[in-house]
């Protein structure tokens, strides 16, 4: 649940730091283009995005199976997509990226929700989805303040769009790190350590228990 929450954070504030300055950089890469299609993409991508969400909605049994890692690992393709229309700056690509970027990121959202939620009492479940949305909130504040306010950074658009991808990868990172450290200081080495089962065709309860 740690995990999934951490994710649902990250990628809470990912979302909402790149949709605040999305215009922002398609205004800087829409000086050689004579068409402009901004309102139809928002547009597009909301809606491609709803149908994916009700499509993981329609399997959540397969989504309660997903290892975190697999979030993790779409993180990262998420990251690429807001660093690559910096890197190539073409108006239709942004486009294109933007696109990808909500689809991937509000399937991830879908995904971590679900795996909270399993993972969880019903009583539970509001509380600490409802924690999650306000450090997301809280942690969305600071960094909109430190990287568009005046007094602060003031960066322009694509160094945002730098910004947004290194914390994204930054924390994939922290969350790759913590299950290897995990894996090796924090694994049992008895994979079954329940003490009352008694193995098949054996008269006798294991680990030497009494009678």
């Amino acid at each position: 649940m740690i995990h999934a929450s951490l994710l649902l954070v990250t990628q809470t504030i990912h979302l909402t730091q790149v949709d605040n300055s999305s215009q922002s950089l398609w205004k800087d890469l829409e000086h050689d283009k004579k068409k402009r299609f901004n309102g139809y993409v928002n547009g597009v991508e909301f809606l491609l995005s709803s149908f994916v969400s009700w499509i993981l909605a329609r399997h959540s049994k397969t989504i309660e199976k997903l290892p975190v890692t697999t979030v993790a690992v779409l993180t990262l393709v998420v990251s690429a997509t807001t660093l690559l229309p910096t890197i190539i700056q073409n108006l239709y690509l942004a486009y294109c990226c933007d696109a990808v970027f909500n689809i991937i990121i509000t399937s991830i959202i879908t995904i971590t929700t679900f795996k909270i939620a399993y993972s969880l009492k019903t009583d539970l479940y509001g509380f600490v989805v409802g924690v999650n949305v306000c450090v997301a909130g809280l942690i969305d504040l600071i960094f909109t303040f430190i990287f568009m306010d005046e007094h602060a950074l003031s960066f322009n658009p694509r160094q945002q769009y730098w910004a947004y991808t290194g914390f994204a990868v930054l924390n994939v990172v922290a969350f790759f790190v913590y299950k290897g450290v995990s894996l090796i200081f924090f694994r049992s080495e008895d994979p079954n350590p329940d003490p009352i089962l008694v193995e098949d065709g054996a008269d006798e309860p294991l680990l030497g228990l009494d009678q």
